[in-house]
């Protein structure tokens, strides 16, 4: 759809400089980092338009006040990033607790009209206006000039503009609510799971002659009351220590040729390790690999370059591409154990015994994997425990990929006033 074919009036084209108090932009110096204390957040950590402080890097006291000097943020920013991946946008909705770098950021001169700006860069039309800007070949960029000077459809009535933009504000609220009752719904998954297999509770309470907190006389019985000494320390009396393919098998991703791959969703979607971390497919391919398979929702994989970190699969179905393994359980067996369990280990892998940067995992690090094994039915009743916890995580995200199609869908139409919004969707 182009500006002609939409209701954009030309009039209301204005430049963000005229909308906005200040546009302004964070350090692009490499600060002093350091292992904990103030984080400093770059254009890698934003993505899927949220700010992912959890991956930020930390910096000095000294460097992040010197930052923050001449681009402290508030509640209402729109962050835009300006090197690399550019024009990845997330909007403050709460006080930030970090310095920013290779990133822009648009201050609009009335708090409400950031959700305008939010949604207009995301719109196909400030996408393109975003590709316009662009320069550098090697590397792109978009400069601080470029976003004072930036396009923005702003139709002068603040009434309409709020009105439009409601149902997308609630479609986000809905997806908001969702990813964070996920969020609890791990937590109380790994509460359950470090209780019983790393803090071992129940068998310190049978120790002390105590009834575990909140388990049934069933579960109590099959936990011993006991610890012994085994090759991985302090485990409980009957657990083993063994290899992983003692609760899994592990299936690995086909090598699918790269000259297939497309964006324009032509044979199946296809996950490679850049998927994992924002739990969604950019790439599709027509090949009919015989080694293929498909992974569904609640599944665990674990990328096998650079990062080894554990995901359980949330996105659509999809195939799995080489350097991924799937960790298969047995049917005694939850994900969620096997999740917990190799995310410290993975972790440890990844750094190496000499504390060096492993950059590739192999068989032979799977293989060499040992983890304490409790009974069967321990494993069965924590399953039973979590499985359901898991199952609504599942549908939980189904919702929120459904939400982001419609949110996605209704966005041109909405910011071009093709489709308007009746007075009453403001009445709450």
């Amino acid at each position: 759809m182009t500006l002609n074919e939409t209701n954009i009036d030309r009039q209301d084209m204005v430049l963000a400089s005229t909308i906005c108090k200040s546009i302004f932009d964070g350090t692009h110096e490499s600060p002093k980092r350091r292992g904990s204390g103030f984080k400093l957040v770059t254009s890698r950590h934003i993505k899927g338009n949220k700010v992912l402080t959890e991956d930020a890097y930390f910096i000095n006291e000294e460097d992040y006040r010197e930052i923050n000097k001449r681009s402290r943020l508030q509640i209402g920013d729109v962050l835009f990033t300006m090197i690399g991946t550019v024009g990845e946008v997330c909007r403050i909705t709460e006080e930030p607790d970090f310095a920013i770098k290779n990133i822009g950021v648009f201050r609009p001169a009335e708090l409400s009209d950031s959700v305008w700006i939010y949604y207009y860069l995301l719109s196909p039309e400030g996408r393109k206006n975003i590709e316009e800007a662009k320069r550098g070949t090697t590397q792109q960029f978009i400069g601080l000039k470029e976003l004072r000077e930036f396009p923005i459809h702003f139709p002068h009535d603040s009434f309409y503009r709020r009105k439009q933009l409601k149902i997308l504000e609630l479609i986000d609220e809905k997806i908001e609510s969702n990813n964070s009752l996920s969020k609890t719904l791990e937590d109380i998954a790994q509460t359950i799971f470090k209780s019983w297999f790393i803090d071992f509770d129940p068998v310190k309470a049978k120790m002390a002659g105590e009834k575990p907190e909140g388990m049934d006389d069933a579960t109590v019985a099959l936990f011993p009351d006991s610890l012994v000494e085994s090759a991985l320390g302090m485990i409980p009396k009957d657990w083993e220590v063994s290899d992983l393919d003692s609760i899994s098998s592990v299936k690995y991703g086909a090598p699918f040729a790269s000259k297939l791959f497309n964006t324009t969703k032509m044979g199946q979607p296809l996950i490679r390790i850049r998927d994992l971390k924002k739990q969604s497919i950019s790439t599709w391919s027509p090949e009919k690999h015989p080694k293929g398979f498909l992974v569904t929702g609640g599944e665990l994989l674990i990328g096998m370059d650079g990062e080894f970190n554990p995901t359980i699969w949330f996105g659509e179905d999809a195939l799995v591409n080489q350097r991924i393994c799937k960790i298969e359980p047995k049917e005694f067996v939850s994900n969620f154990f096997l999740y917990f369990t190799l995310v410290p280990i993975m972790r440890k892998i990844e750094h190496g015994s000499t504390g060096s940067t492993v950059i590739h995992l192999g068989k032979t690090d799977i293989d060499a994997i040992k983890v304490p094994i409790p009974s069967r039915e321990i494993l069965t009743a924590f399953k039973s425990l979590v499985e359901p916890l898991l199952k609504q995580i599942v549908a939980l995200n189904i919702q929120v990929r459904i939400l982001q199609e419609v949110r996605d869908a209704l966005l041109p139409r909405l910011i071009s006033g093709e489709l308007q919004i009746p007075e009453e969707m403001l009445a709450s």
